[in-house]
């Protein structure tokens, strides 16, 4: 994984097969070929990524490695370059199939929906899908996959099943704007993979069967939202960088460390479950207590 070494954890962790594909796309982009227009542009790749993995944890879906072609149930999939692909209900032997690309340049998506498509083959996870009747012949590799439970009323699983389609293409389109208009642009910190990999609170996660570089990704998108503006506030005050730093550190690995530590626990105490660190983590932000939190920091360095 040289490739992305310099990327640190995030993108050490990304399989070869993504980082080439990526290369290829970000041609496509028009960024000037250097490391920090890659790293945007896997940064911006890996929250597409992470919004499908979250979309899918929300609703009532079931991860899987292979969709049968007479699998009754609805699917929703990723590709490798970011489309959707959703699957409605098996009914008389076709279903409704809705093809969506979104690509990195575009604020309109191409959508292509065929009411009674048939599937070629079973879907399988590194392969593409391929229509017999169809959107599309066939799309790029699907990477990731998750299908809705058989419900008797398949009227209401088509209805979820768009819901999640549309959020998710709403979703993808605001990383789109992010990424053109290139946000946290002004922060230094979006780059700074060595202080991320550093973040102790790394150390503390049991990964439980998800992939390695979603992991990675979604702490990484909680540390940017949890942290971006104190980074920032440090960085105004004067001090240097190796002081910045030091502060940084000891504000994300033992001040914070403890609040995480303490409202986890008091969380699973008051629901008599371990509610588990990303979803503790994930709270943080809505938090009056995580208002506070700043507060401190701010009195502590006015």
């Amino acid at each position: 994984m040289a490739e992305t070494q310099k990327y640190g954890k995030v993108f050490d962790s990304l399989p070869i097969e993504v980082v080439y594909h990526l290369k290829n796309l970000i041609k496509d982009t028009g960024l000037p070929d250097d490391p920090k227009s890659f790293n945007r542009f896997m940064e911006s790749w890996l929250i597409k990524r992470v919004q499908f993995d979250k979309i899918v944890e929300q609703g009532n879906y079931r991860k899987e490695k292979i969709f049968n072609t007479d699998d009754k149930n609805s699917c929703i999939a990723m590709t490798l370059s970011g489309s959707l692909v959703t699957l409605g209900p098996l009914t008389n032997g076709t279903r409704t199939a809705t093809y969506t690309s979104i690509g990195m340049r575009t604020d309109v998506p191409m959508v292509k929906i065929k009411d009674k498509s048939v599937l070629g083959e079973n879907i399988e996870i590194n392969k593409a899908i391929v229509f017999e009747e169809g959107p599309v012949k066939s799309t790029s590799t699907i990477i990731d996959m998750a299908v809705m439970p058989l419900n008797p009323n398949n009227k209401n699983q088509a209805k979820e099943l768009s819901d999640s389609n549309n959020l998710l293409i709403k979703k993808f389109l605001s990383i789109n704007r992010d990424f053109l208009s290139d946000k946290h642009k002004e922060s230094d910190l979006i780059n700074r993979n060595d202080l991320f990999d550093k973040w102790i609170i790394l150390t503390w996660f049991r990964i439980g069967g998800m992939d390695e570089f979603i992991f990675y990704a979604r702490a990484k998108l909680l540390w940017l939202e949890l942290f971006l503006k104190f980074y920032d506030h440090l960085s105004s005050k004067g001090f240097s960088p190796e002081k910045r730093d030091e502060l940084f550190l000891e504000l994300t690995n033992v001040t914070f460390g403890h609040y995480i530590d303490v409202y986890k626990w008091l969380e699973s105490e008051k629901k008599d479950f371990d509610i588990g660190l990303l979803s503790a983590l994930e709270d943080i932000p809505e938090l009056e207590s995580y208002i506070q939190f700043g507060k401190d920091f701010y009195n502590k360095f006015p």
